[in-house]
């Protein structure tokens, strides 16, 4: 037997049975699930037999023109098309097929996918539409793209009939083109049937009174939904519809662009689903959570994103969390929880993503925490005057993080731009994290347009200064940027750790906080 041979043999994997490759696969994080296995698979030949099967289960592509060529693939190859389970497209359109009106070319590919049911084991079924399908290079706004009329539901729920999990990104409509109306998306027709259901539109849909006929809808999935996300893009929806329901089986819970009126109902609210794993808000208003929240409140909770108000009242709560997102926290409000209020920390913490606002105003003296802060010695001191209150990242903040939460793989800053002098300052503070894995920051630019080559060439040479101080980083990302992908600078070291250099690329969000619902994590700045 040749050594490869016995090499391959003797490869523990290759001992184990099918559905606990599987098991194995789940458990990577799904941003990286595909690459991680496909780097396994090339190492030989047994292990590609054995591995195939799991690189189709989870189909992510990132490009319009690569769905084409993957939809096309499943299209020609049945034995692929029946290994699919879950199929994420993340998609914009082109500027030359929009004005070929070619647009509907990854989309009519598609539904010929389903329609001819090449993929009837299809569970998952994740669409995500960046601003091209909507908006022209000028930003002006567009109509006649991205439609998704009934018959593609229709033959959706007829050829893939073990589709449980469903999610909409950049979907959306207008007044002048409103295909929703006979889609039957609003009144969640063909798809009643999910367990798990994200509908994420656009910043200006959907129309007046059609989030209405979705709230209303809700009460026909209540049975079956474990998770549910949704966002009305601009719009301010009363929560009261959704947190007068009850969901037998709910763990998590994502919503944007709402506000809540009434505390005590979302409290009754969370006392009837203390299985929720996970809450996500972004961009509500109201109190969701009382102040303080009494022990023994929602118990299996272990991911939480909400405005600091939120997080304060859950203080008791929060060292339970393994991820945790605070938004519209002011100057050294974060570190003062994570030292003051909870003396120990949270040890189990993981990824962290904290959005910051520096402010001295008069009314300071009644914010809590808002004058606090901790010295590189560890003393804690109340600022006396209001002038000297404000606080960026960079004075006497990150060291308490780095005390307060010692175990996280992830850290996301949103606060002011993060230049190289300022990195230089932070990656000495940033090294006495051992875990840290990945990092996200602000370094420049709102949109991609406005990122030009020298600003890559000084990213990634920022990112290799805090690569030889971290040794655990292996990405860091700016999520300046209005949209993703993000860019990112990926990370190689020697057998020795030492960094051999750092490619740029594309990249997402924050992976943990996210969790195995979203290929397509962002990181907007998290005020609400």
């Amino acid at each position: 037997m040749s050594k490869e041979c016995q090499s391959e043999a003797a490869h523990p994997i290759l001992t184990l049975p099918p559905e606990i490759h599987h098991l194995i696969a789940s458990c990577l994080p799904i941003q990286t699930r595909p690459a991680t296995l496909l780097a396994l698979a090339v190492t030989s030949t047994k292990l590609y037999e054995t591995i195939q099967p799991l690189l189709y289960a989870n189909v992510i592509v990132t490009t319009e023109e690569h769905a084409y060529t993957v939809l096309g693939r499943i299209l020609e190859d049945q034995y692929i098309a029946q290994l699919v389970r879950k199929l994420h497209i993340l998609s914009n359109l082109s500027v030359a097929a929009r004005k070929a009106h070619n647009e509907t070319r990854m989309l009519t590919r598609l539904h010929q996918v389903i329609k001819e049911d090449r993929l009837p084991n299809l569970h998952t079924l994740s669409l995500a539409f960046l601003s091209g399908w909507y908006r022209d290079e000028a930003l002006r706004d567009l109509d006649g793209f991205g439609h998704l009329p009934l018959v593609f539901w229709k033959d959706l729920r007829r050829g893939c009939p073990l589709l449980r999990e469903l999610s909409l990104q950049g979907i959306g409509d207008t007044d002048e083109d409103p295909w929703m109306d006979e889609s039957g998306l609003y009144e969640l027709k063909n798809i009643s049937h999910l367990a798990s259901l994200r509908l994420d539109f656009r910043s200006q849909s959907p129309p007046d009174g059609r989030a209405s006929i979705i709230l209303k809808s809700l009460s026909n999935v209540t049975s079956t939904l474990h998770t549910l996300a949704l966002s009305f893009g601009n719009a301010r929806e009363d929560a009261t519809p959704i947190l007068s329901l009850t969901f037998p089986h709910l763990k998590s819970l994502e919503l944007s662009s709402f506000v809540v009126r009434d505390t005590e109902c979302a409290m009754e609210f969370w006392a009837r689903h203390s299985g929720l794993e996970r809450i996500i808000f972004d961009r509500v208003t109201g109190k969701w959570f009382s102040d303080p929240v009494a022990p023994g409140l929602l118990p299996n909770l272990i991911n939480l994103k909400t405005h600091y108000s939120d997080v304060r009242a859950m203080a008791s709560h929060l060292p339970q969390l393994q991820f945790l997102s605070v938004g519209g926290s002011i100057n050294g409000q974060v570190p003062y929880l994570l030292r003051s209020v909870i003396p120990n920390g949270l040890p189990n913490l993981k990824s962290l993503v904290i959005g910051q606002v520096p402010y001295s105003e008069r009314d300071i003296r009644e914010i809590e925490g808002a004058m606090w802060y901790e010295t590189e010695e560890g003393e804690f001191r109340q600022e006396k005057k209001i002038k000297n209150a404000y606080m960026t990242m960079m004075d006497n903040y990150v060291h308490s993080i780095v005390r307060g939460a010692p175990n996280i793989e992830e850290l996301c800053l949103h606060g002011f731009p993060l230049g190289t002098a300022k990195l230089q300052r932070l990656a000495p503070v940033l090294a006495k994290l051992p875990r840290l894995e990945r990092f996200y920051y602000i370094a420049f630019g709102n949109t991609h347009a406005e990122i030009t080559q020298s600003d890559v060439e000084g990213f990634i040479s920022d990112c290799h200064l805090l690569a030889d101080s971290c040794p655990s980083l292996t990405s860091v990302t700016n999520v300046s940027t209005d949209e993703i992908p993000y860019l990112t600078g990926k990370v190689f070291r020697d057998d020795q750790g030492l960094v051999q250099k750092v490619i740029p690329g594309r990249g997402f969000g924050v992976y943990l906080l996210g969790g195995d619902v979203d290929p397509f994590p962002s990181n907007p700045m998290p005020y609400n």
